[in-house]
């Protein structure tokens, strides 16, 4: 998420979470002050912990999140339905850039003994994975039709921490369990 803060000159400059607490610098030369996450939380409207992070607290808790009605028809239910949703995935990258590895696969080639006694290669992970598998109140007669992840989406909408969840990662991948 990307929030702003305003210098004395009147510009509007963007910042991200991560320089919270910190100053950023100005065009004009000011260094401005930019205030703790959750007051940039507040002033963008967000509340003061990320939908992730409410969602870990209740379920981790065994609360379950929304009501007693089911989350397609709005007729008191029981049931339960559990849906994975796949927020974010980490990606791994290699520290060899082309070159080396042009360089790699012509010695292959050509020495193919050689790529043994290269040294092995360097990983990083950018990211993580974020997915959280929720239960989601669905009548009976409604659980059998949201096999569609648009179904499933718009059934999770009907839950508030559900739909900041999804506002937050709009290309989160969603799927029953089961």
């Amino acid at each position: 998420m990307s929030y702003t803060v305003a210098c004395d000159c009147g510009k509007s400059l963007p910042v991200a979470a991560t320089d919270a607490g910190a100053s950023v610098p100005c065009d004009c030369g000011r260094a401005v002050e930019v205030p703790p996450l959750h007051r940039l939380r507040a002033a963008a409207g967000e509340g003061p912990l990320s939908a992730g992070v409410q969602l870990r607290t209740m379920l981790l808790r065994g609360d379950l999140p929304g009501t007693d009605v089911c989350a397609v028809c709005g007729r008191k239910s029981d049931g339960l339905v559990r849906v994975v949703i796949h927020c974010e995935r980490a990606v791994v990258k290699t520290g060899a850039d082309r070159a080396d590895q042009i360089g790699c696969l012509l010695l292959g080639l050509l020495f193919g003994w050689l790529v043994l006694l290269r040294p092995p290669r360097e990983y990083r992970v950018l990211g993580e994975d974020v997915v959280f598998t929720v239960p989601l109140r669905v009548c009976d007669r409604c659980a059998p039709d949201l096999d569609h992840p648009n179904d499933l989406r718009d059934a999770l909408r009907t839950v508030p921490v559900y739909t900041a969840l999804l506002h937050k990662y709009p290309v989160a991948r969603v799927a029953r369990v089961g």
